[in-house]
């Protein structure tokens, strides 16, 4: 199974690769520059010190959103699903806010913080915060309440019932929120980077813009999805 999976993601990347060529032929290379002049641009970006440290400064503002936005989902999450009152008063705000769209987070955080790189950490937090207290909350809720009712008749402990019925309950829905939200933060760190700052992927991608380099805008995106791949593998 494992291979067939390897050789379906390799045929994926082949069609790709098929299709930009076919692509880089037909249109001039500052609308679709060739396959061997991106890679090029890739290698040069690896290559150099100061890009690298561009990349980990990205990488950098996406950690400390993401790990804000988890730690105060599962505290949220544990205070509404244990209490029905609170939770009838802010789960209603968390879906508010997980409505607002990103770009009105953004330019408040401008607003607020600055053209810096607080206002990519800002928006990062406040949607990984969103996707994953609904997320949570709504996983704790669905939990198999029979199975509940089992541990309490064997008088299992409160440590027992997180071990043994919470925590695998909850870990798939978990780890896919965990997956869109990696997603989500790699694509907001580096939009954010983009109207802000000049540091970070973001900025290369704009230093990239003015230039007119598209080769430069195509390598700098496959780093991205090179970056949400290993860290996606890494949550995996």
């Amino acid at each position: 199974m494992k291979i067939f999976t390897l050789t379906n993601k390799i045929l994926s990347f082949l069609l790709i690769i098929i299709f930009w060529f076919i692509l880089s032929k037909i249109y001039p290379p500052v609308v679709v520059p060739s396959v061997s002049q991106v890679w090029e641009s890739i290698k040069a970006i690896l290559l150099d010190t100061t890009l690298v440290k561009e990349i980990l400064t990205t990488i950098i503002r996406l950690f400390i959103g993401f790990s804000f936005g988890l730690v105060f989902s599962i505290v949220f999450s544990l205070i509404i699903t244990h209490s029905k009152f609170l939770g009838d008063i802010f789960y209603p705000i968390i879906e508010f806010l997980q409505v607002v769209p990103p770009i009105s987070w953004l330019i408040l955080a401008i607003l607020w913080l600055g053209l810096n790189g607080k206002p990519a950490i800002l928006i990062v937090s406040i949607s990984i915060f969103c996707i994953m207290t609904i997320s949570l909350v709504n996983s704790i809720n669905n939990i198999d309440k029979k199975l509940l009712e089992v541990a309490d008749v064997f008088h299992l402990t409160k440590f027992k019932k997180w071990k043994y019925i919470i925590v695998p309950s909850l870990y798939p829905a978990f780890e896919t929120a965990l997956i869109v939200c990696l997603g989500t933060g790699v694509k907001l760190v580096v939009m954010a980077e983009v109207l802000t700052i000049d540091s970070g992927i973001g900025g290369q991608i704009t230093n990239a813009r003015i230039n007119i380099e598209t080769e430069m805008v195509i390598a700098w995106s496959v780093i991205i999805v090179g970056i949400y791949f290993i860290l996606g593998g890494i949550v995996k």
